[in-house]
């Protein structure tokens, strides 16, 4: 059961490998709604309570091959969804100006974060999370 503070690593990962496939139609085609789509969809699982239409497909494909549940502390991931949600945005707008360089280096950071997460368990954003956010509000708690 997922929770404000838990979530299923399983559904984490899928989501994770369904990201590497839509980023990477989205770069083959030069498809800057796909990529629009990846945008909506990290925006909803960082900086929203409802459900995206990934976590959706991924959930139900657990549910479906009865896939064991692990939780997963959910703040630095919700963090990860935000940076996602600024590549994917960054990616929907360099591909509708064309510039394709730009497009090809913020996809492929995307591609490879995800491909970590999904393959290795390695979650480059809570990694940033852990080492840069977590000093900085413990900083910012400490002076008031």
């Amino acid at each position: 059961m997922e929770t404000n503070l838990q979530l299923n690593e399983k559904v984490i990962r899928l989501n994770a490998l369904l990201t590497i496939i839509i980023a990477s139609i989205a770069l083959f085609f030069k498809n800057e709604w796909l990529a629009l789509f990846l945008s909506v969809d990290f925006f909803l699982r960082g900086f929203t309570k409802l459900q995206s239409p990934m976590s959706f497909l991924s959930k139900l494909i657990v549910k479906l091959l009865n896939l064991n549940h692990i939780s997963v502390y959910a703040p630095p991931k919700k963090f990860a969804a935000k940076v996602g949600f600024i590549f994917s945005g960054l990616i929907f707008i360099f591909t509708f100006i064309q510039w394709e360089i730009l497009t090809l280096i913020v996809s492929i950071v995307l591609i490879f974060c995800a491909f970590l997460e999904c393959f290795l368990k390695i979650c480059v954003g809570c990694y940033f999370y852990d080492w840069v956010v977590v000093p900085f509000l413990n900083k910012k708690t400490k002076k008031q």
